[in-house]
């Protein structure tokens, strides 16, 4: 028998192994992989949950309106009425711990009165002085100073304190009526529960008891023009007639006294 050659055994066997490697090479080509995640740029795998996206936030513009019912000094309206009346708050210098002060709504209505009266401006200084000498009359003449009701304002402070007597009160009025007061010419005081007046400016709930003068009226926007000395903020200050209205209702001279069955009622100061 004739033997067979290495270097041929050899050959072959590299043949072989070559052939056999190439179809595995094939295979692996053909075979299709899955992708199980993606490099940043590309599309992103569609299973995937998506990342939250962040927004720039941006915070509104906090609102100094007053609110649904109430609304500061803004441009004159060419039909409304606006008497020329100085403004002082009843407490000047913000002593709001001074009861005298504190409690010097009438006092401060009566001297924004009187100054209009008179044509008299009206310093922080004067005015600071003014009411806490209202006060102190009262409280040697009356014992009392908390919390004057509409006909103790005008017999105590307006005919008692300052002798003016051009000026009435009326009960029972209407909106009408404090329009066609204004309309004369004439200032208007009211007596009023604060708490009803929502002007977002007062100490919250607001004043139970309060007076504050009425200087015009805007018919266009229908509003009461006043100046409200409970504010700082409380010159020209509007407030819907109807709101205003609602809430006039006088109350008893006393210290903190309960409210009497609401009565309406205004105080009228004429030149």
């Amino acid at each position: 028998m004739k033997r067979v050659p290495l270097y041929f055994i050899l050959l072959i066997t590299a043949l072989v192994a070559g052939i056999f490697i190439s179809f595995i090479a094939l295979r692996s080509i053909n075979t299709p992989t899955s992708r199980t995640s993606v490099l940043p740029g590309f599309e992103s795998d569609p299973n995937a949950t998506p990342r939250p996206t962040t927004k720039l936030r941006i915070s509104p513009t906090p609102s100094t309106s007053s609110g649904p019912s109430a609304t500061p000094s803004k441009t004159p309206s060419p039909n409304q009425i606006l008497l020329d009346v100085p403004f002082t708050p009843q407490a000047p210098f913000a002593e709001w711990s001074n009861p005298k002060l504190s409690n010097g709504c009438e006092e401060a209505s009566a001297l924004m009165a009187m100054s209009w009266v008179r044509g008299a401006d009206i310093t922080p200084e004067k005015a600071r002085q003014e009411i806490i000498s209202i006060s102190d009359y009262e409280e040697s003449n009356y014992g009392i100073y908390l919390d004057t009701s509409a006909k103790d304002t005008v017999d105590w402070i307006f005919k008692g304190y300052y002798k003016y007597q051009n000026v009435e009160l009326y009960y029972d009025i209407s909106i009408e009526d404090i329009k066609n007061q204004l309309k004369k010419g004439n200032l208007v005081i009211v007596p009023a529960n604060g708490q009803e007046m929502h002007n977002p400016y007062y100490t919250q709930p607001g004043p139970l008891r309060h007076k504050l003068v009425i200087i015009g009226y805007d018919p266009d926007s229908k509003e009461f023009i006043t100046n409200d000395p409970g504010t700082r903020l409380g010159k020209q200050y509007r407030y819907p007639e109807q709101v205003l209205f609602n809430a006039i209702h006088d109350y008893l001279t006393g210290n903190d006294l309960p409210l009497p069955p609401k009565r309406t009622a205004m105080i009228v100061v004429k030149k």
